[in-house]
């Protein structure tokens, strides 16, 4: 009589905290989504030290010990949200864990809604395989793992493959349409990104619905229309908002921007057909009110203090808009929130590509910098 293969015990509990005898084959997972918080900081940052860059949060805690509990060659499966492929908060966790294993696939998870009941984050599917002996610390380089598309139904699609920095940048997931590095970041433009300095229930006593001396205009995400336009008196109505477009500050004070710039929405969200959302302030609001301030889920995108930009703002705005450059953005971020760090160090196409379509054409539109994209991604 034939006998089916033997499989060990399968056991359940709390893998943070139990204590467990020998190494398994495999650990699969599907562990909960949270930052931990002051206390649980308290508790688990020396512990969890090697990819506490930023906030620690449970889901990698979680895969990070189940690749002390594998043996070698061991695999781990987690689905886990997209967040750690490109936020700096991750930085850590994701090169030490790219050194202590092979990244086998990773596999993005199509329509959450339609999988996962009430998760409000993007999800994928990772596979890792334990090595031997981690890399060493100063490794760098990058190496490549698969990728496909898991749809709601159950198919899966070929993406292409993903590219695994071993030094904690950011990684690229495939692109669906032209591949390439264009070879400039916002610096090269001459600006810099800043989160908007205002979050509103901490300073709600400054916060006015009229101007008056010493009040300068409070952007709002919402001013950022998803035609690309700034409307400043567009929020008026939002509910948080709730009519306060002024806030009270010094005219010194390092928040208040004085001159042009660009406004981007701090988070997006799926129906919006961009995951960047950016809007030029023209000159004319500036000479109407001396300048403004930025609330909390706006970033501003300003002139590097001491040098001329490249392109005025409305041309940045309309690169940042366009196609190619969400593109090139969604594939090294994972999640809703557009990271004024990840922004500021975006693949960009290069300055002079941009100024040569601006002086043939006038100024530019996205089809410009599609045509300017498409060239330097080739």
């Amino acid at each position: 009589m034939a006998v089916g293969p033997r499989f060990g015990l399968v056991s359940m509990g709390d893998s943070l905290v139990d204590q467990h005898d020998g190494l398994v084959d495999s650990w699969i997972g599907n562990p909960p989504y949270a930052k931990i918080g002051a206390k649980g900081h308290r508790r688990w940052r020396a512990e969890f030290s090697d990819i506490a860059g930023g906030q620690l949060n449970i889901y990698a805690m979680f895969l990070r010990r189940g690749l002390d509990r594998v043996r070698t060659n061991g695999l781990l499966g987690f689905i886990v949200p997209m967040s750690f492929i490109g936020s700096p908060d991750y930085a850590s966790f994701r090169r030490r864990l790219a050194q202590m294993s092979q990244i086998v696939s990773i596999d993005l998870i199509e329509k959450r809604k339609h999988v996962f009941l009430d998760v409000v984050q993007d999800a994928c599917f990772i596979v890792v395989r334990r090595l031997e002996e981690a890399l060493e610390p100063e490794t760098t380089g990058a190496v490549s793992a698969a990728c496909c598309m898991v749809h709601a139904e159950g198919e899966t699609e070929a993406l292409g493959t993903v590219e695994v920095s071993l030094d904690g940048l950011p990684w690229r997931l495939p692109s669906r349409g032209q591949d390439g590095k264009g070879g400039a970041t916002l610096s090269d433009y001459g600006y810099e990104t800043r989160v908007g300095y205002v979050v509103p229930q901490r300073v709600a006593d400054r916060m006015h619905r009229r101007p008056a001396k010493s009040r300068f205009p409070l952007v709002w995400a919402k001013a950022v229309g998803s035609d690309g336009r700034f409307d400043f008196m567009r929020a008026e109505h939002q509910s948080q908002a709730s009519g306060r477009l002024w806030f009270e500050a010094k005219a010194m004070a390092p928040y208040v921007f004085r001159k042009p710039l660009v406004v981007v929405q701090r988070t997006s969200n799926r129906k919006q057909e961009r995951r960047i959302n950016a809007a030029a302030v023209p000159k004319s609001f500036f000479r109407e009110h001396g300048g403004l301030v930025g609330e909390n889920h706006v970033v501003l995108v300003s002139p590097i203090e001491g040098r001329k930009p490249v392109v005025p703002p409305k041309d940045l705005a309309a690169l940042l808009n366009s196609g190619p450059v969400n593109e090139r953005f969604g594939r090294v971020c994972g999640t809703v929130t557009v990271s004024a760090l990840l922004l500021s160090s975006l693949d960009l196409p290069l300055p002079q590509r941009v100024l040569g379509l601006a002086a043939k054409r006038g100024e530019v539109r996205d089809k410009a910098v599609l045509t300017a994209y498409g060239e330097i991604a080739r």
